[in-house]
């Protein structure tokens, strides 16, 4: 690092900037407008025209004055996305316009491992969005040039919309044009779970290979290596702007412009200097970019590139004697053969994916709590592909015109996304293709991380084989250390959800058992896609031994369906569903519909009622409800009413049942209850008094959403609950709320959110 005085200086800067983020110097904006009616003028810096099942027309916006009547003098100087009301014409980039909509925050992730879109638009430097925009008033002023790159990118955007099928045209605009909100969301997600997502993003390999192509071309002819060199770089600028300067593209650009500027200037061009540099310019202009995925996936591929795979490459030092000599000089002439040969051609073809890999690994786990198995030897397959997907890509935007010389293009580049399908799907069906591993814990990413530079500094002084090992063995640890934690815990933990207006909670039992008790909601969409199943990977829960369906309301089945249908190919395997064993006539359409919907995806269906248990040494679960063959034309009466208990504590799970049910089930209890789960989401027909004093919770968790048209938790329920000296803890103030209770017998409960 000696001999690289401007890569460690901006190391030191980087540095500073990291602690600033960290002790908050940096300043945030979370200040609530929710749902506010607003007028605001703004310069427009940037939009977006999405064609799909539905279109979407997106203005991002500057703010430079806002209405006073609404109390945001604040909002000045902050940018906003802006969905424009149907019928409304994308205004001009560059231009200012004037504005009027409802503003909505960003939500923030009330679950652990769910999406926290606050965050995310945080880290792009975006305050919150409005909704149902009108454009009242727009300049005629604006800037030229890149609204000719919009408009050049709208055409070459239909360009692949009249070569390509749907699904195809959306992939190539992703990938070359940086088009993302026009990929089908299936595709995206097949990308993600095997690992291949990068493809999606405008990064080095695009302009490494766009760049350097344009600058070989402008070197077949006279002109000067400095005007070839400065050209391509003005070249690569100007496609970044069309495309959209994502983190990836925009790391890529700033090294392409050093190693163009070391071409002009006849010096040599330092990976580990261009690297530094770009993450310099890039944090300084926006700081929360540390806590990004995309940035960190970028420079540490770069950083495995260029500093792991030559400390894993290089071979131990050491001195050697005469005899020794004559010895490794009889090895390198059999390593002369042609097998040798292979095999170092192997080697080198294997070595970067496995160094990316290992670099990736805590990021994989952090933001993602899965690892694609297969991601490795699955990306030595696409990565050489994409040297042709993407100049057939450009090439049929030329001759698009000419419509015979654009059918070989077209062939070409449906083969390869066709070769790209069939690889993941083939991958999928692989053994152990995808596994969960749950959030690894600060310390072991550092020590993993640690283990990495010492690799890197000590790379002399360690064999192939040592480094090898000491590198599995650590990322072994961080891969299965939930796995082993929550083994040598003995902990039960019962988390509920926060789903808004519904039910959905996971039991982990002290000895490795995990069962979800219904999930579902009437305020929230695919909250089993984007709640519970994050929830389960972010615990490492890959296998879910029980899904209970306490009735078939939907807010509490809408996603065990999705669960069902999902659950494989997120890698998490549902071994069975569990239905109260009603009479066949009070089964209902919804009931019906779970169980076939499990059987054909393969989750056997078994039925629980009242009086059976399940006993793992401390550990017990008890059906108090319903009586076998109940027959109800009311689906809360039949709802499955669970007891837990374990080291001397006890937790009741109501489902929705109320009034009659309630207190006759009430009856039968012969133990007061620590936690009670309030029935019916906190309704005024239940928990009644006489209900609360034979159970006499310590503690009791109701599950609802904000402004439900119920009116849940009623004030008559929460009232009833702090006569009885019940503390309460409701998901819609508290978010999730997890009950945990130690191999001690020591109960403790705490909510994802502070409450506001």
């Amino acid at each position: 690092m000696r001999r690289r005085p401007l890569s460690c200086f901006c190391l030191l800067l980087i540095l500073l900037i990291f602690l600033g983020t960290v002790t908050g110097m940096t300043g945030r904006t979370d200040k609530e407008w929710d749902e506010k009616g607003c007028t605001l003028t703004g310069r427009v810096y940037d939009k977006e025209w999405v064609i799909g099942e539905e279109e979407k027309k997106i203005v991002y916006l500057e703010i430079l004055e806002a209405d006073n009547a609404s109390g945001m003098e604040d909002a000045e100087g902050k940018k906003v996305l802006c969905y424009l009301k149907q019928g409304q014409e994308l205004p001009k980039l560059g231009s200012y316009i004037r504005i009027t909509g409802k503003i909505r925050n960003f939500r923030k992730a009330s679950n652990p491992g769910q999406f926290d879109a606050r965050s995310y638009y945080r880290i792009s430097g975006i305050a919150f969005q409005v909704n149902q925009v009108i454009i009242q008033q727009k300049s005629e002023q604006y800037q030229k040039g890149k609204e000719a790159l919009f408009q050049l990118r709208k055409g070459l955007s239909e360009t692949f919309d009249r070569q390509l099928s749907p699904e195809n045209a959306s992939l190539m605009k992703t990938m070359v044009l940086g088009e993302k909100k026009a990929l089908d969301r299936e595709i995206k997600k097949r990308y993600q779970r095997n690992g291949i997502a990068h493809l999606l993003a405008i990064s080095g390999l695009h302009i490494s290979l766009i760049g350097m192509a344009f600058y070989k071309v402008l070197r077949k002819t006279a002109l000067p290596v400095s005007f070839c060199a400065g050209g391509a770089f003005l070249f690569m600028y100007g496609y970044g702007c069309m495309a959209g300067f994502s983190v990836s593209s925009r790391r890529a650009l700033i090294m392409f412009g050093v190693q163009m500027a070391a071409v002009m200037f006849g010096r040599t061009y330092d990976l580990l200097t261009s690297v530094s540099l770009a993450a310099l310019l890039i944090l300084a202009e926006q700081p929360w970019y540390f806590y990004s995925s995309s940035f960190l996936f970028s420079f540490g591929c770069v950083l495995a590139i260029g500093l792991l795979v030559p400390a894993m490459t290089c071979k131990k030092t050491e001195a050697l004697s005469r005899s020794d000599g004559k010895k490794k000089a009889a090895a390198v002439v059999r390593q002369d053969g042609i097998f040798w040969k292979l095999l170092e051609g192997l080697r080198k073809w294997l070595l970067p994916g496995c160094a990316i890999s290992a670099a990736g690994l805590p990021l994989q786990l952090c933001f993602y709590y899965q690892m694609p198995v297969y991601a490795t030897f699955l990306n030595l397959l696409v990565i050489p592909l994409m040297s042709f997907l993407l100049p057939c890509g450009l090439l049929l935007i030329l001759v698009e015109r000419a419509e015979i010389l654009a059918i070989p293009f077209s062939f070409v580049i449906t083969g390869i996304l066709e070769i790209y399908e069939s690889a993941c799907l083939m991958v999928e069906n692989l053994p152990f293709s995808v596994q969960v591993t749950g959030r690894p814990g600060t310390a072991l990413i550092i020590l993993y991380l640690l283990v990495l530079l010492f690799l890197i500094l000590y790379q002399r002084k360690l064999s192939l084989k040592g480094k090898w090992l000491i590198l599995l063995s650590v990322g072994a640890l961080l891969v299965f250390s939930g796995r082993m934690e929550r083994t040598v815990s003995r902990q039960l933990q019962v988390t509920f959800l926060d789903v808004g207006q519904g039910d959905c909670i996971v039991v982990e039992t002290p000895y490795g058992q995990n069962y979800v008790v219904d999930c579902g909601s009437t305020s929230e969409n695919a909250v089993g896609e984007y709640r519970l199943i994050p929830f389960l990977k972010y615990q490492g829960i890959g296998t879910v031994d029980g899904v209970i369906m306490t009735h078939a309301d939907e807010d509490h089945i809408s996603g065990i369906r999705e669960l069902l249908i999902l659950g494989k190919e997120e890698g998490i395997q549902v071994k069975a569903l569990l239905l109260p064993d009603i009479s066949e006539e009070s089964r209902d359409e919804a009931y019906q519909e779970l169980a076939v919907l499990a059987e054909e995806n393969q989750v056997p269906v078994e039925y629980i009622y009242e009086g059976e248990a399940g006993k793992d040494r401390e550990f017990q679960m008890n059906c108090l409800h319903p009586e076998k063959e109940l027959y109800t034309s009311d689906n809360n009466s039949y709802s499955t009413v669970l007891l837990m208990e374990y080291q001397g504590r006890s937790l009741l799970l109501t489902g929705d049942i109320e009034g009659e049910e309630e207190v006759q089930m009430t009856e039968e209890l012969a133990t007061q209850i620590d936690v009670l789960k309030v029935a019916h989401h906190g309704s005024r027909n239940s928990t009644g008094k006489e209900v609360l004093s034979v159970m006499k919770p310590k503690a009791a968790v109701i599950s609802c959403g904000k402004d439900n048209f119920y009116g849940h938790p009623h004030a008559e329920t929460l009232e009833r609950l702090s006569e009885a000296g019940t503390r309460w803890f409701c998901t819609r103030d508290y978010g999730a709320v997890t009950v945990t209770v130690n191999r001690r017998g020591k109960l403790e409960i705490e909510g994802y959110l502070e409450r506001e």
